[in-house]
């Protein structure tokens, strides 16, 4: 956990804007509104699961696994 708090202080955000970027280029979605939503859509559903987590009595490594691990395992298979 305290590793990823550093890499994320070391990390600029603007360095994760540029393959983002590259994403909404190659779909065709540059200055568009789906783009917004798809950006604000993939970065506020997260957040929302892991303190639905906390709600329901779950530390912040299990919330982490059992919601977002798990959100993203579909995509990350293939």
């Amino acid at each position: 956990m305290f590793l990823l708090f550093v890499l994320g202080l070391v990390i600029p955000l603007q360095l994760g804007m540029i393959p983002l970027y590259q994403l909404m280029r190659d779909a065709g979605l540059p200055r568009t509104y789906t783009s917004l939503i798809v950006f604000y859509t993939g970065h506020e559903l997260p957040r929302a699961s892991e303190e639905a987590a906390h709600v329901d009595g779950a530390t912040a490594f299990q919330g982490f696994r059992r919601h977002i691990i798990k959100g993203f395992a579909g995509g990350l298979k293939g």
